[in-house]
């Protein structure tokens, strides 16, 4: 799968308040290398998603979940959804069975991710968690993996604490979409973000 850079960074541009945090231990001298083109093996490795599948996303916003997450799961970026439960999706087909219900753990989500150690979460949600808030952004901030989190329109949703969590995390990025067809294309941006601020770092 292949993705062209300067249009995945145009697309953002279009979703609402897009912004980006600090980048620690990077500095602003530093500019990424070039992006190879071509068969991306390792793209996304070390990412892992996190997917809001809770009552209140039920309609389009699922469906728009589904088209946009299933590519990505094809390339064997682990992939869970969150509601009541946490569950891993190993495969496409589980993740198009995946339904809309229940309330929306997000403690417990983050606390399955981490085991998996990864280097970049990807959180897609419309709602705001059933567990203590306080209790998530003091994980975040002891486990410092950048989380980014892609905020689906709700009339429910705490754009506060999904901005204080990014922060929290160290070196997320917020997103606010007003319109869900972007929602391929931003996952695509955040995580072509993270390659090249691995390889500013690698310099």
């Amino acid at each position: 799968m292949t993705f062209d850079l300067e249009k995945i960074k145009k697309d953002i541009q279009k979703a609402e308040n897009l912004q980006p945090v600090s980048l620690n231990k990077t500095s602003t001298a530093l500019q990424p290398r070039r992006m190879s083109k071509g068969p991306r093996t390792n793209f996304g490795k070390g990412t892992v998603f996190l997917c809001d599948t809770s009552g209140s996303m039920y309609g389009e916003k699922l469906y728009a979940l589904k088209e946009a997450v299933h590519e990505f799961v094809e390339q064997d970026i682990k992939t869970y959804e969150f509601n009541s439960q946490v569950n891993l999706l190993t495969s496409v087909s589980q993740l198009f069975a995946v339904v809309a219900r229940g309330t929306t753990k997000m403690l417990a989500a983050l606390k399955t991710c981490y085991q998996d150690e990864p280097n970049n979460i990807i959180m897609i949600t419309d709602g705001q968690p059933d567990e203590n808030k306080q209790d998530i952004l003091d994980l975040a901030a002891e486990k410092q993996i950048p989380i980014q989190c892609i905020m689906l329109p709700s009339s429910d949703v705490d754009r506060k604490f999904l901005e204080d969590l990014c922060n929290a995390s160290g070196g997320g990025i917020f997103t606010a979409l007003t319109d869900i067809k972007l929602l391929g294309q931003t996952i695509a941006g955040l995580i072509e973000y993270k390659e090249e601020k691995k390889q500013v770092i690698q310099l």
